[in-house]
């Protein structure tokens, strides 16, 4: 059985859905996580972001993000850097969602190129 909400993400940079709370007396870790290409992440908030993040990331990838979060809930993407390379058909960067299982879930209006261009 497939989880409530699943997002897949391709060809991303950095995005965050709310940011990581922490409990009380708990003191905030500030270490830069290291990020690969692609991967499965679940729970309520959570960062992913481009491999290399915060350098320019490699050529040539594909990186497929799976966020899953509990049963009932939605995901909400919030980007704090979102810097494609500009192409007319966003034929060499682009960001696509999906709801559902990967990327033959249903598709939303949320494919965008640079300056969220819609291709």
């Amino acid at each position: 059985m497939l989880p409530a909400a699943t997002a897949s993400l391709l060809g991303l940079l950095l995005t965050a859905w709310t940011l990581l709370p922490f409990a009380q007396g708990q003191t905030p870790n500030y270490t830069r996580p290291v990020f690969l290409c692609g991967g499965d992440v679940t729970g309520e908030s959570g960062y992913v972001a481009s491999e290399s993040f915060p350098n320019l990331y490699p050529p040539n990838k594909e990186c497929i993000w799976t966020i899953t979060v509990p049963e009932g809930q939605t995901v909400s993407l919030s980007f704090r850097v979102f810097d494609l390379e500009l192409h007319p058909a966003c034929r060499y960067d682009a960001l696509e969602v999906f709801a559902g299982s990967g990327t033959s879930g249903q598709g939303s209006d949320a494919s965008v190129g640079p300056s969220g261009q819609h291709p």
